[in-house]
């Protein structure tokens, strides 16, 4: 399907960006409850390197046996976990957002565009010359589940995170009111799936 198409881009920019450019300070938290902390870089959603320090002797984990990544980005803790698709064999890495009985969970994704001055003083050079846009892909799961759906992307080009959503708990008849009286915006991801966990289960 197209859609595993795009996740598939989306995945790969994720891992790229976030922790295969270089080598990031990470704690990696095995599925036996051990953890080291050091140095890791994704190679990809079946293993990374790991170092104690930068020159310690890289190591080779893979994911079958990690629980989760935590990092830090602009003091906030991360946490990263490889799911599956719904109806896939595909593994993705993504952040987990909420946890409860129901997890969700997103990828990011920045872009940055250079907009060249083909004129003097223009209107994009009293602007500047950058464009800057970023989106977040979405999946949802339940708590014992190793398997996710893909919802949607909440930037401008790509909506209807909403709408599924609303089919995903339909089972809340509260919340799907509020999504039909657009209480919740599109990008009120979190808070949608929040709701649901606080006041519907």
């Amino acid at each position: 399907m197209k859609y595993h198409f795009v996740i598939t881009i989306l995945g790969v920019f994720f891992s790229i960006c976030t922790l295969s450019a270089q080598r990031t300070n990470a704690t990696v938290v095995f599925k036996d409850g051990t953890h080291r902390a050091g140095l890791i870089k994704v190679v990809n959603t079946d293993e990374l390197w790991f170092k104690n320090s930068g020159y310690a002797e890289t190591e080779v984990f893979y994911f079958r046996s990690i629980d989760k990544i935590l990092f830090n980005s602009n003091g906030e803790e991360i946490e990263i976990v490889r799911r599956y698709l719904k109806d896939s064999n595909r593994g993705i890495l993504v952040e987990r957002v909420y946890h409860g009985d129901v997890v969700l969970y997103k990828i990011s994704n920045e872009l940055r565009i250079d907009i060249p001055n083909f004129k003097k003083n223009n209107f994009f050079q009293l602007l500047g010359s950058t464009l800057d846009a970023s989106s977040n892909a979405y999946f949802i799961g339940e708590d014992d589940q190793n398997t996710v759906q893909y919802l949607g992307q909440d930037s401008w080009a790509m909506t209807g995170l909403r709408k599924a959503l609303k089919k995903y708990l339909e089972n809340c008849p509260a919340l799907v009111e509020k999504i039909k009286r657009n209480e919740f915006t599109e990008k009120e991801v979190v808070e949608i799936v929040a709701f649901y966990d606080e006041e519907c289960n």
